[in-house]
């Protein structure tokens, strides 16, 4: 299995959308069930979930960012289409658009 955090690489649909799914789920259980009871208790509370919600974008970005290598573009892509007019479609296309054969060599 490839490190989470890495940008470094490639994953195909399947694995994209299970590390995105997998990864607010499990953040939004954490923060539902696990540290809103706890927030009006502990003040440091909102600290540790700061960083939890940056870990998990985090790791989303990495996974978009390893897909786009697998549809043969470089990572940069992630945020030049994240302020034009086609970030309406970007989700879309790293879900659906299926990867080139010529791999982006990230190295």
């Amino acid at each position: 299995m490839t490190n989470p955090f890495s940008f470094r690489g490639s994953i195909g649909r399947g694995k994209y959308v299970f590390t995105c799914a997998a990864t607010y789920v499990i953040a939004i259980l954490f923060v539902a069930y696990g540290f809103v009871p706890l927030l009006e208790s502990y003040p440091m509370t909102k600290g540790i979930m700061f960083v939890f919600i940056i870990l998990s974008q985090w790791i989303v970005t990495a996974a978009s960012v390893k897909r786009l290598h697998d549809l043969g573009k470089p990572g940069s892509y992630l945020f030049a289409l994240d302020k034009g007019k086609y970030s309406a479609f970007l989700p879309y296309i790293l879900i659906f658009k299926e990867g080139s054969k010529n791999k982006f060599k990230d190295i």
